[in-house]
């Protein structure tokens, strides 16, 4: 029989896997036997088994309350930032917020960037959702108005 060096080297490294995998479940079978032996002296010469309590699954502590009562939630600053995007291309609504809250122009486009790590507080939050009905009636008018 003629093989050629491609059919021959497949061989060898069939035949070289087969090996391995067999040697890998031949020393684990006799590492069980061995342990199953060790364990029926151990047992013979009067030894006992005793259970050990395992590890005891303890609940997270609950967070803090007053780390989250201080800024508004995640889902709140993602619904802002939402609306300030669907505002008219040549008006900005992050603008809007800014001169009807007296809050900063930096300070509204930190917090409302979808971006951005700064928090908003809940003071502000409610500040800016007390005048987001009147920004979106003054685009109304603006619209109506030929303000487009």
């Amino acid at each position: 029989m003629n093989i050629n060096k491609s059919e021959f080297l497949g061989l060898v490294r069939a035949e070289s896997a087969a090996r391995k995998s067999t040697a890998v479940l031949a020393e684990k079978e006799k590492l069980r036997n061995e342990i199953e032996s060790g364990l029926e002296k151990f047992l013979a010469n009067g030894g006992e088994i005793k259970q050990l309590k395992g590890t005891e699954i303890k609940p997270l502590p609950p967070r803090s309350i007053a780390e989250s009562n201080n800024h508004a939630s995640v889902m709140q600053v993602g619904a802002l930032i939402d609306w300030c995007k669907k505002g008219h291309p040549r008006r900005s609504r992050r603008l809007a917020i800014a001169e009807r809250t007296g809050l900063s122009k930096s300070r509204v486009s930190q917090c409302l960037s979808p971006s951005s790590n700064s928090k908003l507080t809940k003071r502000e939050y409610a500040q800016i959702k007390a005048v987001l009905q009147d920004i979106e009636d003054a685009e109304m008018e603006w619209e109506v108005g030929g303000g487009v």
